[in-house]
């Protein structure tokens, strides 16, 4: 949430000068990039779905913490063993780190693509960030860093919700419109019209 808050269409002239907008200078859901964190996940489960032959029949170790290379992957808790669908409800990063070391960093910058999360999406005329990612000359700790939505990974609010709402719609979401009020001639509230849909971020199946 960005508070206080303007509309970045039709800027205040006194911006900068009332207190009333003090802190207000940036939109986070459209114009920041934050780490995503555990939700990042979702895109390294769909890249390990579609090459990982085996996923589902597959299991993990979770002691709690995991040595690659010279890094330590830490988790939030001791998972113990667990298949694809633990590692999932678990968010677990001892899992995640080897399955995205196991995908590879082309595979889950392609996925990263696909979803989305380096797009700038247009919101009623208004340009999200774009979201930045490094998948260049990475170690076997920083692959497994940034499969788990950790080191320089970075996400626009904007694109990570339009991507959480491709995963609940079979691949296609709607993109967000700004929308102060509809109604009818006699001042009903009035149903919208349908949005405008993304292409295919994610395979239904």
């Amino acid at each position: 949430v960005s508070s206080p808050s303007y509309d970045p269409l039709n800027v205040p002239s006194d911006l900068e000068t009332n207190d009333a907008y003090k802190g207000a200078y940036l939109n986070r859901f459209l114009s920041s990039a934050f780490t995503p964190g555990s939700v990042f996940k979702t895109v390294t489960v769909a890249a390990a779905i579609e090459k990982i032959p085996d996923l589902t029949s597959r299991t993990w170790d979770c002691t709690g913490s995991l040595q690659i290379g010279g890094d330590t992957i830490t988790c939030s808790g001791v998972h113990g063993k667990q298949d694809i669908y633990d590692a999932l409800a678990n968010s677990c990063n001892v899992a995640f780190a080897e399955i995205a070391n196991e995908v590879g960093a082309s595979a889950l910058k392609a996925y990263t693509e696909k979803a989305g999360l380096t797009d700038s999406y247009s919101v009623s005329g208004l340009h999200s960030a774009r979201g930045s990612f490094d998948w260049n000359g990475l170690t076997a700790g920083e692959l497994g860093w940034a499969g788990v939505g950790q080191y320089q990974d970075q996400v626009n609010p904007c694109a990570l919700m339009v991507y959480m709402g491709a995963i609940a719609n079979g691949g296609k979401a709607a993109v967000p419109r700004l929308i102060k009020k509809t109604t009818s001639s006699l001042g009903i509230p009035t149903s919208l019209n349908l949005p405008h849909k993304t292409g295919t971020l994610i395979s239904a199946d």
